[in-house]
């Protein structure tokens, strides 16, 4: 990994040095900075979102469709059999 290089956080998809990336890969038992996020506000908030299953329903873009009932939910392979 080349330290000046940038990455896309994965709570809020803004861009980041990596050295200033926050390592998350394990949530999804990624390799080492496969998973980064910004800041301990963005760790905090993916962290809550793997732990409830709503990880792949994120919108940080605005929302089209205003329909809240029936999201899915997703598992980690971590999570399987964990219920």
């Amino acid at each position: 990994m080349r330290e000046n290089g940038m990455s896309v956080c994965s709570n809020c998809y803004h861009r980041i040095k990596h050295k200033n990336a926050i390592e998350v890969g394990q949530l999804w038992n990624n390799e080492p900075f496969l998973g980064v996020v910004c800041s301990d506000k963005c760790k905090e908030e993916i962290e809550k979102k793997v732990a409830d299953g709503t990880w792949m329903v994120m919108r940080s873009f605005p929302k089209i469709i205003e329909e809240e009932d029936g999201l899915p939910t997703a598992l980690t392979d971590k999570q399987f059999g964990t219920t």
